[in-house]
């Protein structure tokens, strides 16, 4: 399990996704696609839309506290100085 930090809102396609799975997930979001589409196509319609679904619950949280989250680059030695060790 991630760290709660790190807990996404709803998951997102990926390509290790089944092709009904991805078809299923664009019906949801209204996404724009028709049965010629192969998997590859609906990928790349998906990927225009996918940053306004890609969030951590956190933020959610933090947002309803009117709180903002500012996250830090991962492995940033500079920045998170835990990494330094």
């Amino acid at each position: 399990m991630p760290p709660y930090h790190s807990v996404k809102k709803e998951k997102i396609h990926s390509s290790s996704w089944e092709e009904s799975a991805i078809q299923e997930w664009s019906s949801k979001k209204k996404v724009m696609w028709n049965q010629d589409m192969i998997k590859i196509e609906l990928l790349q319609k998906i990927s225009e839309v996918k940053h306004f679904y890609d969030s951590y619950r956190v933020e959610e949280i933090a947002k309803a506290f009117g709180h903002k989250v500012l996250r830090l680059p991962h492995n940033h030695c500079e920045l998170n100085p835990i990494e330094i060790t």
